[in-house]
């Protein structure tokens, strides 16, 4: 492998991320991804030996980055003794990131198979729901904790709370890049976590 192999393979998943957010899956093609990469159509082969491997490389890659993101959440998460305070302040994190973004987010790559189920084989659509189940999975261990020192104000389905995160980023990533208008996911995350606020910590209840 060349020196700059990891470089040149880097620059086509880059490159591939941004022309799927673009004009989807079945739009984009190998020649499209060598005139934004730069690259020869060799070099291309060399990394990847055909469309469906750099669907599954690429895939792979964001759900690595997503968790990555996950993780740093659940490092802050931890850092508060008291798990409600904990949550509200991951969520808080997330508000602020998305707040700093000036432009619509660009969309998200595990909706680009929810669009084209078809065009993906088998093992993308395990690694998505991999990386969803994990976020669901690790809210539900702190929504566990929660629960063990507060008594929600109605009753509630943990699981789906759980997914809750997801559906409305998911969901916001998808009606900013719609409506050209930056700004909603952070909205929309303030909203969920003022219904956290309300249902662990409303009135008559001591605040955190």
């Amino acid at each position: 492998m060349p020196k700059d192999g990891n470089i040149t393979r880097a620059r086509i998943l880059e490159e591939t991320h941004n022309l799927v957010n673009n004009q989807g899956f079945s739009g984009t093609s190998i020649d499209h991804i060598l005139e934004r990469s730069g690259i020869t159509k060799g070099a291309f082969f060399y990394h990847f030996k055909s469309k469906q491997a750099l669907a599954k490389a690429l895939m792979e890659d964001f759900a690595r980055k997503d968790m990555d993101e996950l993780q740093k959440l659940l490092l802050e998460y931890k850092k508060k003794k008291d798990p409600l305070e904990g949550f509200l302040h991951m969520l808080d994190l997330f508000i602020k990131m998305m707040k700093k973004m000036d432009q619509p987010h660009e969309g998200c790559l595990y909706a680009a198979y929810g669009y084209e189920p078809g065009q993906f084989d088998s093992s993308i659509k395990t690694i998505i729901q991999k990386a969803m189940n994990e976020w669901t999975i690790e809210i539900e261990k702190i929504l566990d904790a929660i629960l063990a020192r507060y008594e929600p104000a109605l009753p509630i389905d943990k699981h789906a709370l759980a997914e809750q995160m997801g559906v409305i980023a998911e969901g916001s990533f998808i009606y900013e890049k719609t409506m050209n208008k930056a700004g909603i996911t952070a909205a929309q995350v303030q909203h969920l976590r003022n219904y956290i606020v309300l249902l662990f910590a409303g009135p008559g209840k001591d605040r955190v």
